[in-house]
């Protein structure tokens, strides 16, 4: 009788693993931006961070802040390639996640701002527990490509 609680136990946890979408195995020990982290990117961050080269409104937002396009950040691509003479909106990813302060900046902004709303802006869906987790492991990992 106690071996088919333990059984059942099992089987709970890993019904509820399974419906919860992640796993172990879905999680990536090395994870890259090409593989990783940009799908997370397409997923909720560039229909206003990036997504075709412009930087976009949400006229969907229930907060009047996110009614107009964000100040910088294309998230779409890794590469920054904004010359230092050019205004800050032309910046990759990769601008906040290489080195120390941008990388810090970033770790803290994923934590503050979007684990915790409003990022992305109401109706989207926040990012996921597993989906953070992947961003924290790639950018300790230095955020590699």
């Amino acid at each position: 009788m106690h071996k088919n609680g333990l059984l059942l136990a099992a089987a709970a946890v890993a019904l509820a693993a399974s419906a919860g979408g992640c796993s172990i195995e879905d999680t990536p020990h090395a994870p890259t931006f090409a593989a990783d982290v940009r799908p997370i990117m397409l997923s909720r961050c560039v229909r206003c961070h990036g997504a075709g080269g412009h930087l976009h409104a949400d006229p969907q937002s229930t907060n009047p802040a996110f009614r107009s396009a964000p100040f910088d950040g294309f998230f779409d691509r890794l590469e920054d390639d904004c010359p230092d003479a050019q205004p800050i909106q032309c910046h990759g990813l990769g601008h906040y996640t290489q080195g120390g302060g941008p990388q810090k900046q970033f770790t803290d902004f994923i934590h503050r701002v979007v684990a915790q709303a409003p990022m992305p802006p109401l109706p989207a869906p926040g990012l996921t527990t597993h989906q953070v987790d992947i961003i924290d492991l790639w950018l300790s990992l230095g955020a590699p490509p």
